[in-house]
């Protein structure tokens, strides 16, 4: 790892690894949960969720004053510098993942009957997917899954949204509405998975790949 005059060390590293974790936990927690009350149309497990959302803010908020912190106070170089500003990048991605979350819960909280149809198969399947990656890319900071088969998979969530949206008539417009906020999800899930890569690698993910 580099050193700077300043020495930018391990524990700097371990702190902010650890903030982030449990800032991708708290946005995974929220986003299974969101879905789990659209499932339920539970509208009380849907105000908890809404009302859950300054906690992310709060998190995005004290890991940022982190990255300024290390920047300013101990001046990492090279591959540290890069893992600073890729956490500092991430944060604002996975808050926004958050905020999707919250969009979805708003769906219940508008009320009417549970959203449904032959097409919630294929929104499960949004789901699953778009969770899955999130919590993969978690994993892909630590080295322990490539983020550029992360960054891939997003393909398959946006055919799975333009099937729903262009392939299918008489969807609830509800569930068209949740769709288009997992596949944001997916969005922002590959905007964190190129960045570890960057940061990870040094290269650009959309260098490598044809469809990047």
């Amino acid at each position: 790892m580099s050193r700077s005059s300043r020495g930018y060390e391990e524990v700097d590293r371990d702190k902010l690894r650890s903030m982030l974790d449990g800032m991708f936990w708290a946005v995974i927690e929220r986003y299974v949960t969101a879905f789990d009350c659209l499932s339920s149309w539970d509208a009380g497990l849907a105000q908890r969720v809404v009302e859950s959302d300054d906690a992310i803010d709060v998190l995005e908020l004290r890991i940022e004053e982190e990255c300024l912190r290390q920047l300013a106070m101990v001046h990492p170089v090279r591959e540290d510098l890069r893992f600073v500003f890729t956490v500092l990048k991430a944060i604002t991605d996975l808050e926004r993942i958050g905020d999707e979350s919250t969009n979805l819960a708003k769906l219940v909280l508008k009320g009417g009957e549970p959203v449904r149809g032959e097409e919630w198969g294929l929104l499960s399947s949004i789901f699953e997917e778009t969770s899955s990656m999130l919590r993969d890319c978690r994993r892909a900071f630590d080295g322990e899954v490539d983020p550029r088969e992360v960054f891939a998979r997003d393909r398959r969530v946006d055919e799975a949204y333009s099937s729903l949206l262009f392939g299918r008539k008489g969807v609830d417009f509800r569930l068209l509405l949740a769709a288009r906020h997992m596949e944001r999800v997916g969005d922002h899930v590959a905007n964190i998975a190129e960045r570890a890569y960057y940061m990870l690698t040094g290269r650009r993910i959309k260098e490598e790949l044809p469809w990047g």
